[in-house]
């Protein structure tokens, strides 16, 4: 869920993966997929000149241990830790 009250201010509660991977074995064909985590976080953002927008975000890791082996699907542990994360950035957000 994104909030904007003016053109100089974002905000951001959601949802986004943080530890992501992906392999192929070009022998077999076979695809390897890891999701290994989400992020549950809250950001706030302030541009600082034309496109350029410093971020600062809070939040707790989750959602642990998704992954797709070749044709063998492994489900999720819905297993939320209560790791806390903390985030800053810079971020080039270019205009439509």
């Amino acid at each position: 869920m994104l909030y904007a009250p003016d053109k100089q201010t974002l905000y951001r509660l959601g949802v986004s993966p943080s530890g992501a991977s992906w392999s192929a074995d070009t022998g077999t064909r076979d695809i390897q997929y890891e999701l290994d985590t989400w992020d549950f976080g809250y950001s706030a953002g302030r541009r600082l000149n034309g496109n350029v927008w410093l971020e600062g975000e809070v939040g707790v890791t989750g959602l642990t241990g998704m992954s797709l082996r070749g044709s063998n699907w492994e489900e999720p542990e819905f297993v939320v830790s209560n790791s806390p994360y903390v985030s800053i950035g810079l971020n080039f957000r270019p205009s439509l």
